[in-house]
């Protein structure tokens, strides 16, 4: 099942151009920096964003993708600061497992461009 949209959701290829980038919160302010993406098993479809957030302390957490807009050289999510930085984490380059995604699932919610999880 898919949102469907005017613009599809990026393939494979533009998530890795979307590493290095900049994500945005809906405001506008600098959330952090893209250091992976990652596929969503049940969906074989991005999923996830790790970011690496701006301010104090380098932590990362996990960020829903399938919202995301190309703004410029920037990427914009339906999400805030507080939001993102209560998210679950994980370490870069680790693996994403399906506890930790239905994690993430339970803390974003089913809302706008995400599948409900299954079972």
């Amino acid at each position: 099942y898919h949102h469907v949209r005017g613009d599809a959701m990026p393939p494979f290829d533009v998530a890795r151009r979307w590493k290095g980038r900049v994500m945005l919160d809906p405001t506008g302010d600098k959330l952090g920096l893209v250091v992976d993406v990652y596929y969503d098993a049940e969906e074989d479809d991005l999923g996830w964003a790790l970011l690496k957030m701006a301010g104090v302390g380098a932590s990362t957490r996990l960020v829903p993708v399938a919202e995301a807009v190309e703004d410029g050289n920037e990427l914009r999510v339906p999400y805030d600061r507080a939001t993102v930085e209560g998210a679950p984490s994980m370490d870069p380059g680790g693996r994403l497992w399906p506890q930790e995604e239905a994690e993430l699932y339970a803390y974003y919610g089913p809302g706008p461009g995400l599948p409900a999880p299954l079972g």
